[in-house]
């Protein structure tokens, strides 16, 4: 079991909420979290992730992040992103899940990472008119889900 567990927003990206509850429990990495709900670290690269695992270390029941999640049921299942239909797909195509983007003054403004921001369409923020950040402003390498924060790169 995890010291803090936050609830998800209700627009919040699965993967992008899983960075805040590592965030918001002190590690440096999503990794500890996976690791210590079972998962590989490959696990953020896949539509199927299971949150039930998860919300086991949560403490939370498996229901509670369904609405987060990105595909429902066994093989070859609906894709969904926050309850709306995708299509039936296994490689996640209209996701960007490997490689997140963000718009950094969202972030800052509502606290978590939106699931806009894991459709392959969303290219720029229809609230602040800027293009998605795609990698450290201060470095210049892209962005993973496996960086200490929300707004934080591994470079600091």
């Amino acid at each position: 079991m995890l010291v803090r567990t936050p609830a998800p927003f209700p627009t919040e990206s699965l993967f992008g909420y899983v960075l805040r509850v590592s965030e918001v429990n002190g590690y440096d990495t999503p990794g500890h979290i996976l690791r210590l709900a079972g998962f590989e670290e490959g696990a953020m690269k896949d539509v199927r992730f299971p949150v039930e695992k998860l919300a086991v270390i949560l403490g939370v029941p498996p229901g509670s992040l369904e609405h987060i999640a990105y595909q429902r049921g066994g093989e070859g299942s609906m894709l969904k992103i926050l309850g709306h239909e995708l299509g039936r797909t296994l490689n996640g195509a209209p996701l960007r899940i490997s490689k997140p983007v963000l718009c950094p003054y969202c972030v800052e403004e509502s606290g978590h990472i939106a699931a806009f921001w894991d459709l392959r369409s969303a290219v720029a923020c229809p609230t602040h008119g800027c293009r998605v950040l795609r990698t450290c402003p201060s470095c210049g390498k892209a962005l993973t889900w496996f960086r200490p924060g929300l707004l934080t790169c591994k470079c600091g």
